[in-house]
């Protein structure tokens, strides 16, 4: 992930940028709270590589895989990245 910070933007929302390859979202300054820390591999890398993209292009994302491999944790640490 790769953060922008612009003070001069006009509105607040829209001060803080993030990106991660060519996915761009403003932060809102929401409050998420403190999350667990989740392993990052160069699976969960490539699980939130994909769902952001998805978000890119207005899509959905589901992980698919075996029951208690992580996909429900993998979602949720993506969510809480701060």
């Amino acid at each position: 992930l790769r953060y922008n910070y612009n003070p001069q933007a006009e509105k607040m929302t829209e001060k803080l940028k993030i990106s991660l390859s060519d996915a761009t979202f403003f932060y809102g300054f929401e409050y998420l709270g403190i999350g667990e820390r989740l392993v990052q591999t160069p699976l969960t890398d490539k699980c939130y590589l994909n769902l952001t993209q998805a978000l890119r292009f207005r899509m959905g994302g589901n992980p698919f895989g075996p029951a208690g491999t992580g996909k429900t944790e993998s979602v949720k640490a993506l969510v809480q990245t701060p």
